[in-house]
C-alpha cells in the first residue's frame, strides 16, 4: 500500500513539474506572439551617443557603457548589447535592401533548450529578425536574445522569464540608432573615405611641379609680400 502512495506521489510530482514548464514555455509563445506588430511605445527616455531607447516602467540601469546596459528586472540582471555591425554591413556591403514581413512565432526543442524565432518591428517601423535561445538548468533558465541590431544575455529563474523577456522585447523595439556616429566610430571603410579625403586635400594644395620645399618657400614669400603692403 505504501508503494502504491508513493508511486502515486512521485507521479503527481512529475506531472506537476512538466505542466509548470510547459505553461512557462507556452506564456514565452504567447508574449512573442503578440508583439510582432510591435510595442505602443511613446519614444525613448535614455538618450546615449550612439542609440537611445525606451527604459519600461519597473526596470533599473545599473551600469552603461558606449554599447551596453546592465539592467535589471523584478531584482534580476540582464545585458543589454547594441551590435553596430548591421549598419556597416547595410551601409556598405548589402546591394539591395528587403523589406522583411511579419513571420509567425516559431518554437522547436533541442533537448533542454528553447528556440524561438520570428521578427519584430522597430520605432523606427523597420522590421529585424530575432531568435531567443532559452537553455533550462535546474531552477533557472539561462536566456540569449540576437535581435539582429542588439542581443541581451540573462540568467534568470524560471518563473521570471516571461518578465524578463517581456522587458527585453520593449527595449528592442524601442532602439533608435545614431547610424552617422556609428559609421563615424567603427566603419573602418567611413575611416579610410576621411583618409582619402585628407589626401585629395593635400594634393590640391602642393604645386604640380616641383616639392613640397618650393610650396614652402613659396607660403614664405607671399606672407613677405604680406608684410611689405601692411608696412
Amino acid at each position: 500500500m505504501r508503494k502504491v502512495l508513493f508511486t502515486i506521489g512521485v507521479c503527481i510530482l512529475i506531472s506537476g513539474c512538466t505542466s509548470k514548464r510547459v505553461d512557462i514555455s507556452s506564456q514565452i509563445l504567447n508574449e512573442l506572439s503578440q508583439i510582432k506588430e510591435g510595442y505602443s511605445i511613446l519614444g525613448a527616455n535614455m538618450r546615449k551617443k550612439y542609440y537611445s531607447y525606451y527604459l519600461p516602467q519597473g526596470v533599473g540601469r545599473h551600469k552603461s557603457t558606449d554599447l551596453s546596459e546592465v539592467l535589471s528586472c523584478n531584482g534580476v540582471q540582464f545585458i543589454l548589447n547594441i551590435d553596430p555591425s548591421n549598419v556597416i554591413v547595410e551601409k556598405f556591403y548589402q546591394t539591395e535592401k528587403k523589406e522583411l514581413d511579419v513571420q509567425e512565432v516559431t518554437l522547436k526543442k533541442e533537448n533542454n533548450t528553447y528556440i524561438y524565432e520570428g521578427t519584430y518591428q522597430s520605432i523606427d517601423k523597420v522590421r529585424y529578425k530575432y531568435q531567443w535561445k532559452i537553455i533550462e538548468e535546474n531552477k533557472n533558465n539561462l536566456l540569449y536574445f540576437n535581435g539582429t541590431i542588439v542581443k541581451a544575455y540573462a540568467v534568470v529563474p524560471k518563473l521570471e522569464s516571461v518578465s524578463v523577456i517581456k522587458n527585453i522585447m520593449k527595449i528592442a523595439s524601442s532602439i533608435q540608432l545614431n547610424k552617422e556616429d556609428i559609421l563615424a566610430s567603427f566603419s573602418m571603410k567611413t575611416l579610410e573615405e576621411k583618409r582619402k579625403h585628407s589626401l585629395d586635400s593635400l594634393e590640391q594644395t602642393l604645386p604640380s611641379n616641383g616639392s613640397l620645399n618650393e610650396l614652402i618657400q613659396d607660403e614664405k614669400e607671399e606672407n613677405t609680400h604680406k608684410g611689405d603692403i601692411t608696412e
